[in-house]
This record gives C-alpha cells, structure tokens and sequence, in this order.
C-alpha cells in the first residue's frame, strides 16, 4: 500500500444494523492499516440518525454527506464526484445500489479498487455483487456458506478473487460474563424485527423457559420497527417482569450488558455473519440458536460452546436454556469455549492481517466499468437503461 492512500467507505446511518457496525469497525481497522479514512453517508434527519453518523466519524479523515433530498440519480452522481475529485483509491460501497453505481462511474476515470462486501445470505445482497462483478477487486464473505454461494455463482474468472475474512470484535478490557442461577440472563441485542431476525420466535422461546424455571429472564436489547408489538404481546401474556425491554446502545456500554449476562440468543432465518454471537462469544455467552441457514456454523458448535437447532424448533431451545440455567459446571465448559473461539477467530489483529494481504492483491485488479453499459437500473418501472440492459445480456455484451 502506498503512503496513506484514500480509502472511502460507504454507509447510511438510518439505523444500526450489521452493515453500520460493519462499517463504524471499518473505519478503524483501515485507519490502524494507514489509509486515509472517507465517509460517505446521509446528512441525519433526527436525533437517533445523528447520534450513528458521530460514531461513523470517529475513524473517518473526511466525510462526505448526501442531501436527505436528493434523487438516486443525483447521489450517483455526487458520490462519484467525490470519489474522482479526491482521488479516492479504495472504495467499500457496502451494500447500496447507488454506491456501486458510484464506484461504476469514477472507475472510468481513475483506477479504482472495489470492495465488495457480502453482507447477508440473501439473495438481495448477492444481487449487486452478481451484476458488478467485473467491477470488483476483491469479495470479502464474512462467512464459509457466502463464500461457498458467491464462488459458485460468479463468473469462473472471477471467482478466485473471493476472501473468507469474517468481522472482528473488539473488547475495551477483559470483559467475562460469570455464572449466576438467579436471575440467569438470556440476552438478545440487535434489530427488534419480524423480517430476517424473527424476534417472535424469542418471545416464543421465553414463555415456555419462563413457565418451567423461576430463575431464568430474558432481555432483549435494541431498536426496530416491530419493538412496540413484541411489547405489546409480552404485557398481554403478563410477563414484563420476566422479558424486558431495553434501548439500543452504543459497543462501550453493549460489553457490560451482555458480561453481565449469562447466555445469548438468536432466531434469524438468515445471516451474512451475525455479530450477535460473535459478540456473546467473546464475552463468554453461550449462544442458543437457530441454524440461520448455517451460516453461523463457522463458529458456533454445537454443544461446545452453544446448542444449535433447526429453524423453528423453539421447544428445544427452550430445554437445552433451562437445563443449562441450573449447571453451573456445564455452563463454565460451554462459557471457556464461547470465549477461545471468540478471542481467536474475531480478533482484530487477525482481521487486520487479512484485509492488508486482500487489500494488497486487489491493486492488481481495477477494472473500468464499460461506458456503454448503464451503471444504474432504477428500483422500479420500464426505462431505457433496464432495456439496454437486458439487451447487452441477450447479446452476451455482459453478464
């Protein structure tokens, strides 16, 4: 890498979700690399907004923030602007539409490393990668299953240029979670959703362990746009006093929660990685969960340092919490492991390590984006760049 070459990552701050802690821990490692760190992001609308953009800037040299007011078209537009303006070198465009649409226009006039970062197991977010990646440097896949998925989707010439390199997670000290019968603490934090998290099906776990063991509560931790229902349902059940609510917080403050928790939980139908666990691990919280389409199979083992069910299969989470809640030997063996796993494979020196090699490689390979081929397809409607673009497939002009 050359002395402090830019690097500009891309992220709203409507809300603080994986891609957010994603890029927020970016920020950093790139900086700790010797990159000039740049932000693009959103200019806040409310309070909560402009709380996330503060914590984005914490590692970014420079920002650059988009009008809340502003067309898709006119955002392209502004973001490759000040890709090319400032002579950005390496672009992470996240998971957006519009920024790869971005990094497709600069790249026709500067060299341009692209990161293409496969942030879920959806078909949403393989989506972009697929139809930009002859634009791509290099893949970065969070987890084993992405990894395997993108490879065999991709065009073969492309496919060697995909790195397994999961997140890292960073604690302030050595924050350890201790065994305690009562109250034994089963804790989720991120989005409070239906979609992709399912926190119905924590709900649904909780009554039935809250029916058998006096000692065991539940609290969910986070913001999302069913929170208010799943409230709702448990002040309807008579429960408050066993499931709790609390709001979302910032990582130096989300340590102490979960080290004083005593185990982790999650019931996503899918994931890219999930720092949920990956966070409760390192802490040493064994995580009950769902198989999330295997994704988590890269570090969560089952009944070493977790207990991993089918999807739906709530009865039998809700067994393994209540037996564990009264082994303080069995949880210390699940807790030893969550923590050797949690410390080694997400530490941050290790991660760091692997985007520098990664990042090295993919000098090799900037590619510009055709000038003949449209770098944006609107969401929605007939228009003559879907219409072209479907021609060059037909003609095999592009994939």
């Amino acid at each position: 890498m050359t002395a402090r070459q830019k690097i500009s990552v891309y992220c709203d701050c409507n809300s603080r979700g994986g891609v957010w802690s994603y890029s927020v821990r970016s920020l950093k490692l790139f900086k700790n690399l010797g990159y000039q760190t740049h932000l693009v992001s959103h200019e806040p609308k409310n309070d909560q907004e402009r709380e996330l953009l503060k914590l984005l800037l914490e590692h970014s040299d420079h920002s650059f923030l988009l009008s809340p007011e502003a067309a898709p078209d006119e955002e392209i537009d502004a973001i490759a602007g000040y890709l090319t303006g400032n002579s950005i070198g390496v672009f992470v465009p996240n998971y957006r539409k519009i920024s790869y649409a971005a990094a497709a226009i600069s790249s026709r006039h500067q060299p341009l490393v692209v990161v293409g970062v496969c942030h879920n197991d959806h078909e949403s977010y393989y989506e972009s990668l697929l139809r930009y990646q002859q634009l791509i440097s290099v893949f970065v896949c969070a987890s084993e299953k992405t990894r395997q998925v993108l490879q065999r989707r991709l065009n073969p010439r492309n496919s060697s240029r995909v790195a397994y390199i999961p997140h890292y997670v960073s604690l302030d000290g050595d924050f350890r979670a201790n065994y305690t019968r009562s109250p034994f603490t089963v804790v989720y934090h991120g989005r409070l959703q239906e979609e992709q998290k399912h926190c119905s099906e924590i709900l649904k776990v909780a009554r039935e362990v809250v029916s058998r063991a006096e000692n065991v509560h539940f609290k969910l931790v986070g913001d999302g746009a069913d929170k208010k229902s799943y409230q709702a349902s448990v002040e309807r059940s008579g429960l408050g006093s066993r499931i709790s609510f609390v709001e979302s917080m910032p990582w130096s403050e989300l340590q102490h929660e979960l080290a004083n928790a005593q185990m982790g939980i999650l019931t996503s139908s899918y994931e890219g990685f999930c720092y949920g666990a990956a966070e409760a691990l390192s802490v040493g919280l064994p995580v009950a969960a769902y198989d999330c389409g295997e994704v988590i199979s890269d570090f969560l083992f089952h009944e070493q340092n977790g207990y991993v069910v089918d999807w739906g299969k709530a009865d039998q989470l809700a067994q393994w919490i209540v037996q564990t809640a009264d082994d303080e030997a069995k949880w210390q063996k699940y807790s030893e492991s969550a923590v050797g796993v949690g410390r080694s494979k997400f530490s941050f020196d290790r991660i760091a390590a692997a985007y520098d090699v990664e990042l090295g490689k993919a000098q090799e390979h900037c590619s510009s984006w055709p000038y003949y081929r449209p770098a944006f397809i609107p969401e929605s409607g007939k228009s003559w760049r879907s219409l072209w673009e479907r021609i060059g497939r037909k003609i095999g002009a592009w994939a």
